[in-house]
């Protein structure tokens, strides 16, 4: 079903390093069945700034058993979400809030015996300590390994609950802290988290034989480059799972991609307008857009459509829809696994119509 927004109180914003903060929501019981989630899934928010609405996404920290919802966020330069909900969030304050939605998640089963490697790489560790919390508390066979690469250690997020986390489950989680800007004894924990540095892991510490299943969450560059590394160590790609943020590297590669429905049309005419009819809670609206112009997103916002988005950058998947019929081109793909294209699911901030009739809907998510 289509997401809307809900006011949720801030019930503690609590400070988890130098630019950072974590910031739990009291999420009232009769909304509580809305706002269950998977680990790594997150959270979009909405505010106002001078006028102008702004949007981002903020994934969940806590583990899927804690019984809280709360979110990490990291003062970025020039961010004005993220500067004032460290700045001044104060708990009592209210936020609009879709329910949890992301596909960042891992498939739990009590039976499972897996060996996950997480891999993240500052504020990238949001989505990862839930994972970890959640496949220690379901999984209980099961190992977690941690890489978690920042600057220096005043910057580490969440330092202390990583710390109880390890304490808790001795024989069952490692962490390992890499830093690049402050020397530390240990040759392995000094350095940039980067192919070298994941090589020299998997040498000295991580069989990549033993691994499962691999969540990453970094900037892209990071990505792509680790995930090469792990390629060609064997892991074979349908057990890497990538969570990207920022927009670092998405405007000089686009990654084009072709989406078809499954009740194709016959090609766009050229010059032609495409008919696109989009469903969202249960009502259908119709638009003409022209060839090569806005997005079915863009189109849909024009037209006065309220539907879900944040990042309108091809990243956070939270404008996904299925793709019902026709064909669309996305030129940028940072969020959906070959798997979810499969599926016919599209990011209707990147998709352009390249048939004459083109059926999204909102409420297949």
């Amino acid at each position: 079903m289509a997401q809307r927004f809900y006011p949720i109180p801030v019930a503690e914003v609590r400070h988890e390093a130098d630019d950072a903060v974590s910031v739990q929501l009291a999420v009232p019981a009769d909304l509580a069945a809305r706002f269950a989630f998977l680990p790594g899934q997150h959270l979009t928010l909405r505010r106002e700034f001078d006028g102008l609405e702004q949007r981002r996404s903020y994934s969940l920290c806590s583990g899927v058993d804690t019984g809280e919802w709360r979110i990490g966020i990291r003062a970025l330069p020039g961010g004005v979400f993220s500067t004032w909900a460290n700045q001044a969030l104060r708990p009592g304050d209210i936020i609009e809030c879709m329910p949890p939605d992301g596909l960042f998640s891992p498939v739990l089963a009590s039976v499972h015996a897996k060996h996950y490697l997480l891999i993240a790489a500052g504020s990238g560790i949001t989505p990862l300590l839930c994972i970890a919390r959640s496949v220690l508390s379901r999984e209980p066979r099961s190992q977690v390994t941690l890489l978690y690469g920042n600057r220096r250690p005043s910057t580490v997020m969440f330092r202390e609950d990583l710390e109880d986390l390890k304490n808790s489950h001795l024989r069952r989680l490692s962490v390992h802290h890499v830093f690049s800007r402050e020397a530390q004894e240990v040759a392995l924990a000094n350095g940039r988290l980067d192919a070298a540095k994941l090589q020299a892991f998997l040498d000295q510490l991580i069989a990549p034989a033993s691994l499962d299943e691999v969540f990453l969450c970094g900037p892209n560059a990071m990505l792509d480059e680790l995930t090469a590394t792990l390629r060609t160590a064997g892991v074979a790609a349908a057990h890497l799972h990538l969570e990207r943020f920022g927009n670092d590297g998405v405007a000089g590669v686009p990654r084009v991609v072709t989406a078809v429905g499954t009740a194709a049309t016959p090609a766009q005419t050229a010059g032609a307008e495409a008919l696109v009819t989009v469903i969202a809670e249960g009502a259908t609206r119709s638009l003409r857009l022209a060839p090569g112009g806005a997005t079915i997103l863009e189109a849909a916002r024009a037209a006065g459509i309220d539907l879900p988005f944040s990042c309108k950058s091809g990243v956070c998947s939270t404008c996904r829809a299925k793709l019902l019929v026709g064909t669309v081109e996305m030129r940028r793909n940072f969020a959906l696994m070959p798997a979810d294209l499969a599926a016919g699911f599209v990011l209707t901030c990147q998709a352009r119509p390249t048939s004459g009739q083109v059926t999204v809907s909102f409420d297949d998510r």
